[in-house]
């Protein structure tokens, strides 16, 4: 079996079968595979890699480049002004193992502004006369956590 190091990660990860020539080298993943759809995928790792782990990445836009210090937390880019979990929540989950500690935060913190927002028959968002029913989840939420306006409840138009 060829394996995988991502010596940076701790992780090692099974790809091939029989050793080969068809090697692999970036920036934090190197390996052998069995074909050259396997050098492929050892390179979209070291890729996914890239815009997870580096804070310096130019390449591909990384996960610290949605990162406000104001909020220390993330944001869906410079124009969406909040965090939309429902979007982010997958892409996310794949991206744990390889966070380095400021990520994991930033997401842990954004995450949590989402959860606390969760209507409760109290909460209201920015544009609603009514509150959220009890329940009610957000479309996107900002790190005023459980306070009012912090969270949409309608969904769909992205103003925040």
């Amino acid at each position: 079996m060829d394996l995988l190091k991502l010596s940076t990660l701790g992780l090692i990860v099974v790809v091939g079968a029989e050793p080969n020539n068809n090697t692999f080298s970036g920036l934090y993943v190197d390996g052998e595979a069995t074909d050259a759809d396997g050098v492929n995928m050892l390179n979209l790792l070291d890729v996914s890699a890239r815009q997870i782990i580096s804070a310096t990445e130019v390449e591909y836009q990384s996960l610290l480049h949605l990162y406000r210090g104001d909020w220390d937390g993330l944001t869906e880019g410079p124009t969406w002004q909040a965090w939309w979990t429902q979007n982010s929540y997958g892409p996310a989950m794949g991206a744990l193992p390889m966070m380095r500690p400021t990520a994991y935060h930033a997401w842990q913190q954004s995450m949590a502004w989402w959860f606390n927002s969760i209507g409760d028959g109290t909460k209201t968002g920015p544009d609603a006369k009514q509150p959220a029913p009890d329940g009610c989840l957000c479309d996107a939420s900002s790190p005023c956590g459980p306070a009012a306006n912090c969270c949409q409840y309608k969904q769909g138009d992205g103003n925040v």
